[in-house]
This record gives structure tokens, C-alpha cells and sequence, in this order.
């Protein structure tokens, strides 16, 4: 049997391996795969932002957090919140969002996770989430009350438009913070 780090070089992971030749994972199994790709998936946008932007966009962390959360322009932060997909009792396919207490305040990218959590199916940005929870559904009218993003290019100059309109300016084509 090859090492564990063979079969993540080779097919990235047990999981996918599984998945190339047909085994179908249940329960618990599914659920892990899920918060697996969920986490890389944020990872990797992240990454990809940063590197897109990266006379603007930094990524740190609040003070004793662990989360990952964007610096823009050393003016403001931005946060993420990845919403996840179910459908409860085969009802309307639908996405939940919890962002944390301290984020909520702040601009936030909101994606909605396709089923894999690996990917999103949209994405949007809001001024700020003033709910502790949102469940949103397919064509959801609050979706229409943010930016919606739909290429990874469109990032800053959408954050920029939004900061602006909050309570921001501008210097220098660099975003200030107003207060």
C-alpha cells in the first residue's frame, strides 16, 4: 500500500482516489470531505486574491483569531464568509451563513458553496452582515442588496465602489478610511 503522501501527490488525496474509481462515501466520511475542500477552497481564494491584488489586498488575522481575513489598503478589513449548501428534508436547496460576532461589521465577500464545497456558485459583497444567521435561497432578494462578483479580477474594484459608498475616499488611488 503506497504512503499517504504518495496518494496526495499522485491523486490528491484518499478522498479523490476513492472518487476516481467509483467508491461513494457516506455519513461522517462525506461531511469530513466537505470541511476538507471547504477549508482549501478558502485557502485558495485567498491565495488567489492576494495575488491578483497584491498592492492592496494583504491577509491577516484579528488579534488571537485564527480565521484568515483580508487588509485592504492598510485602511479597512474584509471578510470572508463561505455559506454552505443543504437541503433540509429533500426541501428548497438553500445556504446558511453564521458569520462571527467580531467580522460582522466589516465588508464581507459572501460565497454560496456548490454541493462539493469546493467551488462557489456565487458571489457577493456586502457593506456589512447585520445577522448572526442567514438562510438565502436560489434568486434570494437579499443577494441584490450587495456587489455581485463574478470574476476574481472584478474584486477590488468592487471593494473599492462599496468602501466608497459606505464611508470612504480616496487617495492617491489607494482606499482611506474616512473615521
Amino acid at each position: 500500500m503506497p504512503s499517504l503522501t504518495t496518494l496526495r501527490k499522485r491523486f490528491g488525496g484518499l478522498q479523490r482516489l476513492y472518487t476516481l474509481v467509483g467508491y461513494e462515501p457516506e455519513g461522517d466520511a462525506v461531511r469530513r470531505n466537505r470541511l476538507e475542500n471547504s477549508a482549501r477552497f478558502r485557502r485558495e481564494l485567498f491565495e488567489q486574491i492576494k495575488a491578483l491584488f497584491p498592492e492592496h489586498v494583504e491577509v491577516t488575522h484579528l488579534p488571537r483569531k485564527h480565521r484568515s481575513i483580508f487588509r485592504i489598503d492598510s485602511s479597512f478589513m474584509l471578510a470572508l464568509l463561505l455559506c454552505k449548501q443543504k437541503r433540509r428534508n429533500g426541501g428548497e436547496l438553500h445556504w446558511v451563513g453564521q458569520p462571527p460576532a467580531l467580522e460582522r461589521s466589516y465588508v464581507t465577500l459572501v460565497g454560496r458553496l456548490n454541493n462539493a464545497h469546493d467551488g462557489v456558485v456565487s458571489c457577493h459583497l456586502f457593506s456589512h452582515l447585520p445577522v448572526h444567521y442567514h438562510r438565502s435561497f436560489e434568486n434570494d432578494p437579499w443577494l441584490h442588496t450587495g456587489l455581485k462578483l463574478t470574476e476574481l479580477s472584478d474584486f477590488y474594484p468592487l471593494v473599492s465602489k462599496l468602501w466608497t459608498q459606505k464611508n470612504g475616499k480616496q487617495k492617491n488611488g489607494k482606499l482611506i478610511n474616512a473615521a
